[in-house]
Order: C-alpha cells, then structure tokens, then sequence
C-alpha cells in the first residue's frame, strides 16, 4: 500500500508525479529501448503532488491511492514526472536497491 525511496542528496522540491506498478515476467533490461510497456488499462497507484526530501539521510514514503494486487515475481516501477520543468541546479538523487528474494 506505499512505496518508500532513500534520498541521496537534498531535494526540497515539489514535483507532480505518476506511480504505477507491473507485475511483469522479466528478468531483465538488455538496452536502452527495452522496457515494460504501459498500457490504458494499467492505472497509477499514485497520482499528485510530493515534496522530495531536504535531508541526505531521509525515507520518503508515499502511501498509494489505488490498491495494487502483487502476484508473486518480478515488478516493475514506472514513475512518471509531470511537472514540465527541469532544473539543471537543483535535482533529486535516490538510492537503488534491490532486493533478490523475499
């Protein structure tokens, strides 16, 4: 029912942004172009406005709107960042991880 990311370095900006969730079969990337697609019947698990972290050391944590149904394997994240404006100053970093089983 949420989604949590570990800041890397400090934000403090407000973005408006897009969540959704895949189940999906792959394994892996193999370049640039290969992605899991997103189709209409796929819907955002959140949709809104958030406001990133002004610490290095913070989880944000973002509680979804819509229920997701798991069903085992891997998952795909999509997020989506609708704002509409890039600032080459002052950008967001997050810490990747993951994790191999459960």
């Amino acid at each position: 029912s949420s989604i949590s990311f570990k800041s890397k370095i400090a934000g403090g900006l407000t973005r408006n942004i897009a969540i959704y969730l895949k189940n999906t079969d792959k394994d892996y990337y193999t370049g640039t172009k290969d992605w899991v697609v997103l189709t209409s019947e796929d819907e955002p698990v959140f949709e809104g406005e958030i406001v990133t972290p002004t610490t290095t050391t913070g989880w944000y944590t973002i509680q979804f709107e819509t229920p997701f149904e798991y069903t085992g394997g891997n998952l795909a994240v999509t997020i989506n960042d609708k704002t509409g404006a890039y600032t080459s100053s002052k950008h967001d970093e997050w810490w990747a991880y993951s994790i191999l089983s459960c």
